[in-house]
C-alpha cells in the first residue's frame, strides 16, 4: 500500500505534471532529455583573461541555457538548478586553468536570500567541488543589499556593486582562489567579489561561471583594472586612475 506522501506526489503528477523547465513540456524530469541534449550540443566557451585572473564558463549565455537560469532565478525552479549545476561542473572541468586553493561563491544578500531561500552560486560551486577536490571556502559577504544587476544598465551594474563585498573567514595569504556565480555579463559583479578576495589577502582570484555573454572577453573587462596600492590593498578603478597604482599582473593558470 501506498503511503500518504506517495499517494500526493502521484495525485500531484497526474493533475499537474512535472514541466521541463528548458521547454516547458510534461515530463517526468526538472530538464527533459532533448534540451539536455541541445545543451550539450553548446560549445565549451574559451578561457577569458582577466586583471585578476582567468574567467572560464561551462556555456554561453544564450537559450536554452538561457531560459533554464532565467525560471531557476525568478519561478524557484529548484530543482533543474541541481540537474544543470552538475551538468555544468562536468564541463567547467574540461578546463586545465581549473586548480587551485578554493572555491568561493558570490554571495546573495539577506533580502534577496530570504525572497530566493537558495543561492544559485553556492549550488554551482557543491559540484564543482566535488569534482576538483578543491574546498568550498565560506566568509565572502554582501555587506548590503543591492539593486538586481539585471534591472539597470551597464554602467550602473559597476556603481550598484561598488565596496558591496567584504571577506569575514579565515586569512586568504597566498591563496589562488575561483570565484563562482550563475551569469557573467558586464563583469561587475565578480569583480567587487574579487577585490574582497584580493583585500584580504589572495594571490589570484579566477572566476568560474554557469554562463557568460558571448561579448564576456578581455575587451570586456579592459575598462576597469585591479589596482594595488601602497598598502597593497587592492582597489576597482578606471583607465588613467591618479596616483601610484600598480596593476595587478594576470594570471591563468
Amino acid at each position: 500500500m501506498r503511503s500518504l506522501a506517495e499517494a500526493a506526489r502521484f495525485l500531484a503528477h497526474a493533475f499537474a505534471p512535472l514541466r521541463c523547465t528548458g521547454c516547458d513540456d510534461a515530463g517526468d524530469a526538472p530538464i527533459c532529455a532533448r534540451c539536455l541534449d541541445a545543451l550539450d550540443r553548446l560549445a565549451l566557451p574559451p578561457a577569458s583573461r582577466l586583471p585578476g585572473g582567468a574567467l572560464i564558463a561551462a556555456f554561453e549565455y544564450r537559450d536554452p541555457l538561457r531560459g533554464i537560469i532565467h525560471r531557476v532565478k525568478y519561478r524557484s525552479a529548484r530543482s533543474a538548478l541541481g540537474v544543470v549545476a552538475s551538468f555544468a561542473a562536468a564541463r567547467l572541468t574540461q578546463h586545465h586553468e581549473l586548480a587551485g586553493d578554493g572555491i568561493v561563491a558570490v554571495p546573495l544578500g539577506p533580502r534577496r536570500l530570504r525572497q530566493r531561500g537558495y543561492n544559485q552560486a553556492e549550488a554551482i560551486a557543491g559540484p564543482l567541488a566535488t569534482l576538483t577536490s578543491m574546498p568550498v571556502r565560506a566568509g565572502l559577504v554582501r555587506v548590503r543589499d543591492t539593486a538586481a544587476q539585471a534591472e539597470i544598465d551597464a554602467a550602473a551594474r559597476w556603481r550598484n556593486v561598488e565596496d558591496a563585498f567584504t571577506w569575514c573567514g579565515p586569512p586568504l595569504s597566498g591563496l589562488r582562489l575561483w570565484l563562482v556565480d550563475d551569469v557573467v555579463t558586464t563583469g561587475a559583479t565578480v569583480s567587487a567579489a574579487s577585490a574582497a578576495l584580493l583585500a584580504a589577502g589572495a594571490a589570484e582570484v579566477g572566476v568560474v561561471a554557469l554562463a557568460a555573454v558571448p561579448s564576456s572577453s578581455a575587451r570586456t573587462y579592459d575598462r576597469f583594472e585591479w589596482h594595488r596600492t601602497s598598502d597593497s590593498s587592492p582597489r576597482l578603478g578606471g583607465r588613467g586612475g591618479a596616483g601610484d597604482h600598480r596593476r595587478a599582473a594576470p594570471r591563468t593558470g
